[in-house]
């Protein structure tokens, strides 16, 4: 995810990707860093950039999300944050709360991608 975040911020990356790309799916985003936080890089997407955020509730890389939060609002991305209960920074989860994770993410990823299906075909 933060590979793709950085390429992205990138204008002569974006140029030479084909036009129907227009985001990513960014599973467990480090958002928060020991000796940084990478919020800024968040802000420096271009406008409009689609991003799907899927991060577990027990990321020590995420903290307690306010701080995700807060940046989102003051980006200009079209995104959502999908929070997996219990999940780690690999989205491990404990073994009763699995089955509801898989259904979350994979539900948020069909959901994505029939919005960017839709819009990519106006």
């Amino acid at each position: 995810a933060r590979a793709a975040v950085h390429l992205l911020a990138r204008d002569d990356f974006c140029r030479q990707l084909p036009s129907n790309v227009k985001g990513i799916i960014a599973f467990g985003y480090p958002l928060v860093h020991p000796t940084q936080h990478r919020e800024k890089k968040l802000l420096e997407l271009p406008p409009g950039t689609r991003v799907l955020f899927i991060s577990g509730t027990r990321d020590p890389f995420m903290g307690d999300f306010k701080l995700m939060e807060n940046t989102l609002k003051k980006s200009k991305l079209r995104h959502t944050l999908v929070k997996v209960e219990g999940g780690d920074h690999g989205l491990k989860c404990p073994k009763s709360q699995e089955d509801l994770a898989v259904s979350n993410i994979q539900e948020a990823i069909k959901g994505f991608h029939q919005v960017w299906a839709a819009l990519a075909a106006r």
